[in-house]
Formats: structure tokens, sequence, C-alpha cells
């Protein structure tokens, strides 16, 4: 859970607990409870601007630190550029037999669903262990595949991060590589 989201928590914790004392007449001292709900209110903004503070920090981190973070690899940024492969809507489409990021071969499988609407489409994807959690870390909320259905047009719009891999797969299923 991010600091900020926790902060915020605590600090409506401690306003509820404020107005529960002041409605109970029947304590003979609630000053102590105040100073502590008080004190935790204090606690909870400050972890709510720390948690915003880091958050500005961690975007305007280098592309360097980026990949000294990510053990050497480079990790995905908002400036990743996105290849796009658009296919007429199928059942089921093929895909490649190695990791959708790194190219390399492996077994793992990755689900990835995506809603439009109420309507909810899954497919899978190989993505290795190491990509997985260097490069796609589950609390960054970002994959290395996403997909939407274009009802205009009538076609499945792909978006991968890897140029190789959105040309093989174009390939594979028919389609027009990037």
């Amino acid at each position: 859970m991010k600091k900020s989201t926790t902060g915020l928590l605590i600090l409506l914790f401690c306003v509820f607990g404020i107005i529960g004392i002041s409605q109970q007449t029947t304590l003979k001292a609630p000053e102590p409870l105040y100073a502590v709900l008080g004190i935790g209110a204090a606690a909870g903004i400050f972890l709510m601007i720390g948690g915003r503070r880091s958050t500005r920090a961690q975007r305007t981190e280098s592309k360097s630190d980026q990949k000294e973070r990510a053990g050497g690899r480079k990790a995905v940024s908002k400036d990743t550029p996105v290849y796009i492969v658009r296919l007429p809507k199928a059942e089921a489409y093929a895909t490649p037999s190695v990791c959708c990021s790194c190219l390399q071969p492996t077994e793992r499988v990755w689900p990835i669903s995506e809603w439009q609407g109420l309507t909810r489409r899954s497919m899978s994807f190989r993505c290795c262990q190491t990509c997985a959690k260097e490069k796609y870390p589950w609390w960054t909320y970002s994959a290395p595949v996403s997909f939407t259905y274009d009802a205009r047009s009538g076609q499945m719009i792909f978006a991968f991060h890897h140029r190789q891999y959105a040309a093989d797969f174009a390939r594979m299923n028919g389609g027009n590589p990037p």
C-alpha cells in the first residue's frame, strides 16, 4: 500500500475517533485521547505528504538510475516506445514461444486481462521470470502487452514494448508488422 494511502487511512481513523469521543458525554477525562488521536492525525498528514514526494521523486528518476535499479536491464518507463499491431477480431491468436519482453525462450505464461466497458477479454503471453520481476512487477500495474477491441473498425489493437516481438506476432496472425 502506498504511503499516501496509509496516511489517509490513519488520518480518517483519527478524525472519526475525535468525533466519536466528542459525542461521548460519559467520559470524565477525554483530553489524553484527544492528544493521542491528534498526534495520529498529524502523522497521517505527514505520511500523505511524504508519500507524494517519494512518488514524484521516483517519476523524475534518471534513466540510468532505472537501469541500475533493474539489475542492468532496462526498466520500462513512460518513455518506452510502443509498437501497435492491428488484427481482425478472432477467438484466439498465435503467440511466439519467446518472452514478449526480452525474446528469450520461455515456457512461463503471463495472463493479461483488459476491460472495455462491461466486457473482459483475456489472453496469455509468454514472459520470463526475470522480466516479470524486474520490468513488470505487480505493484506498477503495467504489463508487457496491452490490447483492446475497436468496435468501429472491428479490429483488435495490440500494443507491445518490443518491436521484434510485435513483428513476429503480426506475421503469425496474418497482420502487418509495425
